[in-house]
């Protein structure tokens, strides 16, 4: 999902103009905000800004550890 934080504050006629540069379903929700739809519910796009960057960082931990489990598995070999 790409452009989410253009979305970030928009309202009325705005969320139409980008909604139609967008592949993924965007509509106003309370007050008049965007709000993106992801299988079966609604979420701001701040929520999905947020699942992003909590994504991102979790891959990043698990290549530091991939990185770690590596380098110790290499000691192994070239130490016996």
């Amino acid at each position: 999902m790409f452009s989410i934080k253009r979305l970030i504050g928009r309202a009325g006629p705005e969320i139409d103009a980008e909604a139609a540069l967008l592949p993924y379903p965007v509509h106003q929700g309370e007050r008049g905000l965007a709000r993106v739809r992801i299988g079966d519910q609604d979420w701001s796009p701040e929520q999905v800004s947020a699942l992003i960057l909590r994504a991102d960082h979790g891959r990043k931990r698990i290549r530091r550890q991939l990185s770690v489990d590596k380098r110790a598995y290499q000691n192994r070999w070239t130490t016996q």
